[in-house]
């Protein structure tokens, strides 16, 4: 199941301007879509500039807001330096901290994702499920490590339904099943190096492939999905790979 980026429209269009009747301030979205701007924080205040519209905003310290600030604190180099982020989330008419309100606020329903080294610029891949490196940066709500002589935790699946991969520490394949939105694994067969380090990720890693049932791709992410939609495991497209 793709779900593709959304521009969330601005007022009177995309714009910019308010129309007769409307107020600039007035709420633009309703339902959370996937957005991809760049986003900074600095002295408790965040801001995000919509990648679509170019609309720069406050971000509410509301919903999945504290995923997103330790993300950015983890990956930024210099304070307040801007990170392009991925997330599912919706613009919201409410007053600001300081100063006149009401003003258009991004809500952050779900982090997705953040890369450094890129900006809006950087096209989209859109990356197919198949033929495409998967680089593992979450398990659960927990950040995925490449532990320092290891190898890079990702899986790659091929036309001919075989899987491929590492755990982060064994190389791994097997096959997989797919049906339309459909996806899951049989269990997978590794090498077996003892690592010295990783292996509770390890087995995490691979016990998210038994248990996974559907997936979504959500611009350059994949996510992994148990029963009842819960999100397993969320991966990157690396397309130079």
């Amino acid at each position: 199941m793709r779900v593709l980026a959304v521009c969330i429209p601005l007022l009177g269009g995309c714009a910019g301007v308010a129309t007769q009747g409307e107020s600039p301030g007035a709420a633009r979205s309703e339902h959370p879509g996937v957005m991809r701007g760049m986003y900074s924080y600095m002295a408790d205040a965040a801001l995000f500039t919509d990648c679509k519209s170019g609309e720069s905003m406050p971000v509410a310290t509301v919903a999945d807001n504290l995923a997103l600030e330790r993300a950015y604190l983890q990956e930024r180099h210099d304070p307040g330096q801007a990170l392009l982020v991925t997330l599912e989330g919706r613009v919201e008419s409410r007053m600001p901290m300081e100063g006149a309100g009401p003003v258009d606020t991004l809500i952050p329903e779900r982090f997705i994702g953040i890369q450094s080294g890129k900006d809006c610029s950087t096209d989209l891949t859109n990356p197919g499920l198949v033929n495409t490196y998967w680089k593992l940066t979450y398990l659960g709500d927990a950040k995925a490590v490449h532990f320092q002589g290891g190898r890079e935790p990702h899986i790659v699946l091929h036309p001919d339904n075989r899987v491929t991969g590492s755990d982060g520490c064994n190389l791994l394949s097997g096959a997989f099943r797919l049906d339309q939105d459909h996806l899951s694994f049989a269990r997978t067969a590794s090498t077996m190096m003892a690592c010295p380090q990783g292996l509770e990720q390890e087995q995490q890693f691979n016990s998210v492939l038994v248990s996974a049932t559907s997936y979504r791709i959500l611009n350059e992410y994949l996510e992994l999905l148990g029963e009842g939609g819960s999100m397993l495991a969320r991966f990157m497209a690396n397309p130079s790979r």
